[in-house]
């Protein structure tokens, strides 16, 4: 008697359990969410966190506020949301931590193992540019200059370890092309070095790029996509040539582990939502991207596969574990 009482106790209680666990996730959020974006602000990313958070705060009927925490290539960033349990930081971030998992030996936090894919929100090609008021209007023509200059060429990226230092890498490796790393704070910096013959030439993002390809001050050499996006009329394909030259820049939405099932469902809707709606679609397609419409099991399998995608580009350059 009394176990059969002590069992039809406990089984209750199990069932109140399953009864509050949705009510919680159901009366998510719980006030302002907080997009933590581990760049400097004015950047790319920056910019589309604010634009995006702003639309799907609305759609969540709270405020969505981005938190810039640089440093460490991204990882300062990652890690606060990594270990965070408040159920309100998102991180919004580029592939760069998808390269952190195999360039850092010690970092404080796993992107499999503390981390959930939300949502994938965009993607564009690198693009390989060079001064527009020099004489180098083609590939062919920079390989010859490597050749003819004695210490090789320079190049710019934004981080020993970003997106833009391997793709150029991967371009000097597979042209066997000599050339100097030269490493910069940001995009705009790049530009700044090229305008002023710093450097000889640079893959950068399309955000950065297309400004100064409309004004003539840069010039496109390359796409290392097999597409051209929005804003590119015409340009080689590299990857049609070669291709291992197909490096992109990505962007997503991740949470903490500790996220609610829900919450991180409900966020991928919403997400996913807001990149359908034609005044985002336009302001995307004007940094010369494309929006990701993929499922939030899509997002994880798209990010665990470049996470393994870039540990062989990494080894192929002998980078990481650092």
């Amino acid at each position: 008697m009394h176990r059969n009482r002590r069992n039809m106790m406990t089984a209750l209680a199990g069932l109140t359990l399953a009864g509050v666990m949705p009510a919680r996730a159901a009366n998510w959020p719980q006030g302002p969410q907080t997009f933590v974006v581990p760049y400097t602000p004015g950047g790319g990313t920056d910019m589309l966190a604010r634009a995006l958070g702003q639309t799907v705060g609305l759609k969540l009927g709270t405020s969505v506020i981005v938190d810039n925490r640089s440093g460490a290539g991204g990882n300062i960033g990652a890690a606060l949301v990594a270990h965070d349990n408040s159920n309100s930081k998102w991180l919004f971030t580029t592939n760069s931590i998808a390269i952190s998992a195999s360039l850092y030996k010690g970092l404080n936090y796993s992107i499999e193992g503390d981390l959930v894919a939300v949502s994938m929100i965009t993607k564009s090609p690198l693009l390989l540019v060079v001064p527009g008021s020099g004489r180098i209007r083609t590939l062919e023509q920079l390989i010859e200059l490597s050749k003819a200059k004695p210490d090789g060429l320079n190049y710019g990226s934004t981080g020993v370890g970003s997106v833009t230092h391997l793709g150029s890498a991967l371009l000097v490796k597979t042209l066997g092309i000599k050339a100097l790393h030269i490493p910069y704070k940001g995009a705009s910096q790049i530009t700044t070095a090229l305008l002023a013959n710093q450097i000889d030439f640079a893959m950068i993002g399309t955000p950065g790029a297309v400004p100064s390809l409309r004004q003539g001050t840069l010039r496109l050499l390359g796409v290392m996509g097999d597409y051209l996006p929005p804003g590119i009329a015409e340009a080689p394909l590299l990857s049609k040539q070669y291709p291992e030259l197909h490096v992109e820049i990505w962007q997503a939405v991740f949470a903490p582990k500790s996220m609610p099932r829900a919450a991180v469902q409900r966020m991928h809707t919403e997400v996913q939502a807001v990149l359908k709606d034609s005044s985002v679609a336009r302001t995307i397609a004007a940094d010369g991207a494309v929006p990701l419409t993929l499922s939030q099991a899509g997002s994880a399998k798209f990010i665990a596969e470049d996470i393994e995608r870039y540990r062989k580009i990494l080894a192929v350059l002998k980078l990481g574990a650092t």
